[in-house]
């Protein structure tokens, strides 16, 4: 609820800021929108407490962080944050003076979420969840057994997920190459989405596993190499890769 002082005499009102637990948000109907959208953090005994806030797809994910933190949470909304009338709103969450976690789903629609996050506010710090350890275990209201979200990782996955957040690299990094990617059997010679490799271990199926392990979602040839370059360290790679093993 919006908190005016009295009137300056030049004509304007000035607001007192909005209290959502130890985030002051500003008042005044600018402000409005992003201050729905932003969750209060939670005062939970027990659990850590983060001073960043952390970036989530929807309701359901904020109460998985909430069930694992104490800390304000944004919630994106699925893909409203794409459209360009958000675009402020995302410059006044920068304007809060807080660290940014992306903590999305790993599948390609929470990927390309990141990257345009990434492409609207600059970099920022990211938390992957390993999509086996986002898979729903039992059928519930909405999604059923196997669904991948954030809204199915128990607390502990969630709060290693935050801790081992990390910040994206330049959009022009290239550790990774596509002549690295067929060299670890990633990919194939003109690879491409639908590119069909028979048999398990093909460079389709080593791929899948390698994302699923990062939590990445499906991705191409391409859209593995724009991921690892912009959010990944080589010795992260690595030990995802050496759980595929050589086979």
């Amino acid at each position: 609820m919006l908190q005016a002082a009295a009137d300056t005499g030049r004509g304007k009102k000035q607001y007192k800021p909005v209290l959502k637990g130890d985030l002051a948000l500003p008042g005044g109907p600018s402000w409005s929108a992003l201050r729905r959208h932003i969750v209060a953090a939670g005062s939970q005994a027990g659990l850590p407490t983060l001073h960043s806030i952390i970036l989530v797809e929807g309701d359901q994910d904020q109460r998985a962080v909430a069930r694992a933190v104490n800390a304000p949470v944004y919630v994106c909304d699925g893909t409203r944050v794409l459209k360009p009338h958000v675009q402020p709103e995302l410059a006044m969450l920068q304007q809060l003076g807080r660290p940014l976690v992306v903590l999305t789903d790993p599948d390609e629609r929470g990927r390309e979420l990141r990257l345009h996050l990434e492409a609207a506010m600059g970099p920022l710090l990211h938390a992957f969840v390993p999509e086996p350890d986002a898979a729903a275990l039992v059928d519930g209201p909405v999604h059923g057994i196997g669904n991948r979200g954030i809204e199915h990782v128990v607390p502990i996955g969630v709060q290693q997920a935050l801790q081992a957040a990390r910040s994206s690299f330049p959009a022009e990094r290239q550790v990774w190459s596509m002549e690295r990617l067929q060299q670890l059997r990633l990919v194939n010679a003109f690879d491409g989405a639908e590119a069909v490799v028979q048999g398990p271990g093909g460079a389709a199926d080593r791929r899948r596993q390698l994302c699923a392990q990062l939590g990445l979602g499906r991705c191409s040839g391409a859209q593995l190499l724009t991921a690892l370059n912009r959010f990944f360290d080589e010795a992260t790679v690595d030990a995802a890769l050496a759980q595929l093993g050589t086979a």
